[in-house]
């Protein structure tokens, strides 16, 4: 297996930095899971909905450490600003996950990416899996403050656990300066007040607002000063017919609707309900084609040891409802209550990431998870049962399961895209994932 970022620079520096900023750039990052962190006006009158990240962001499952002029890069690309030190605080608050891996002596190393990658393991092995917003104690953020200018950046953050930073709010660097604990962890310009949209730069730059983001009440600029605008991304292309599916092991199923599809948009996972044991993709699969065959269907199913297909791409497997028509079902040996652990033990989960990754890289589907509100507004990508029947309501199933691991799956998913290469000059940051789930 090829190390995580084996292709970025081993040391510090402009080549690094740009090659971040690249990935970025062409959508490569690890898929991005918002969540929202309440921040109350000091007299309480007022309160501002802002959308965080979970996590920091990472490439190939190591959380990047970038400079201030590249954290503000991949913040316009992304549509994000740099966060102030009192969202920053706000967020340490309402964490679900706590964190707190302290400062490593300094030394010759602590901006290599060797270091960058190692950093991220620890900070992983505290996180153990778990998810929810983590605590701001493991890394520090380029933050927007009164002070800075085209040549000083300002950080703050990386809280002990009585609540103090380890970084008070600080301007001893420039805009390219990194090292093992710079992040990037940055809010959507998209935002609430008391109930209604806003833009995050307008508060900052309204003297009545920006109270609700900083701390002595002044309004701010909402980028960094000195920093060009960063470039959009490249523009996806259009969906075109799929490439045909490799050859499998076919066990054809006896209930599906025939529609010739050129190309699907979502990928569900579902969960069999059955035992994980040798053979049972096929036992499932033959289950799908017998005479006694449910009114249900699956395009594939997955177990430990094998990929049994059971409907052609272009046909409709009976699976999901309301995510049918657009949709790939993927069935995967096991039950929805199986715990985080079990779900990453045995082969299941990469044999089913590697058949994901080779559908998206055809159909051109982002590797993104899509939640209910993204799956009922006709985005393309990667679901789960679960989330069809919240956001259609035509059924009750709740598989995969709240244990599966999202973010490993979606993980693996991207390392395998990577592998498979480009199809028909599809850039690997343009590749789509659909995913449907079986209604059984």
């Amino acid at each position: 297996m090829t190390a995580p970022l084996s292709w970025l620079p081993a040391a510090a520096g402009a080549a690094r930095e740009a090659a971040i900023l690249e990935e970025v750039r062409r959508g490569r990052h690890d898929p991005i899971r918002w969540t929202t962190i309440r921040v109350p006006s000091f007299d309480d009158l007022h309160v501002l909905e802002v959308e965080l990240p979970e996590d920091a962001l990472k490439l190939e499952g190591v959380r990047v450490n970038v400079t201030a002029r590249t954290a503000q890069q991949i913040a316009d690309l992304l549509g994000c600003v740099l966060p102030t030190p009192r969202i920053v605080a706000h967020a340490h608050v309402q964490a679900a996950v706590p964190v707190y891996v302290g400062p490593r002596k300094p030394d010759a190393t602590m901006a290599t990416t060797a270091v960058m990658i190692a950093r991220s393991r620890d900070v992983d092995a505290v996180v153990g899996g778990r998810s929810g917003l983590v605590s701001q104690g493991a890394w520090k953020h380029w933050v927007l403050a009164p002070g800075t200018t085209k040549t000083r950046a300002a950080n703050y953050g990386w809280m002990r656990s009585d609540g103090r930073p380890w970084q008070s709010l600080g301007l001893a660097h420039n805009l390219d300066h990194t090292d093992y604990s710079q992040a990037w962890q940055c809010p959507r310009r998209r935002c609430r007040l008391d109930g209604r949209e806003m833009d995050l730069a307008d508060v900052l730059r309204d003297a009545a607002l920006a109270r609700l983001l900083t701390w002595d009440g002044q309004p701010l600029d909402a980028r960094q000063p000195g920093v060009l605008l960063a470039g959009p991304p490249p523009a996806p292309p259009a969906p075109r017919p799929a490439a045909p599916a490799p050859p499998q092991t076919w066990i054809p199923a006896r209930n599906y609707t025939p529609a010739s599809r050129a190309v699907a948009d979502v990928v569900v996972l579902h969960t069999t309900e059955g035992k994980r044991a040798r053979g049972a993709a096929r036992a499932v699969a033959r289950w799908f084609g017998g005479s006694a065959a449910p009114k249900a269907s699956a395009h594939y199913i997955v177990d430990d040891d094998e990929v049994i297909a059971c409907v052609a791409e272009g046909d409709v497997a009976w699976a999901a409802p309301g995510a049918n028509h657009d949709g790939i079902q993927i069935e995967m040996c096991g039950y929805a209550r199986q715990t985080h652990s079990e779900w990453l033990a045995g082969g299941l989960l990469e044999r089913a990431a590697e058949l994901t990754a080779d559908i998206c890289r055809r159909h051109q589907i982002p590797i993104a998870r899509l939640y209910p509100e993204d799956l009922a507004a006709g985005a393309r990508g990667i679901s789960g049962h679960v989330d069809a029947s919240r956001a259609f309501r035509k059924s009750d199933h709740w598989d995969p399961g709240p244990s599966f691991p999202w973010t490993r799956f979606l993980e693996l998913v991207a390392a395998a895209a990577r592998k498979l290469g480009p199809e028909a000059g599809l850039d690997e940051g343009e590749v789509e994932v659909d995913l449907e789930e079986l209604d059984r």
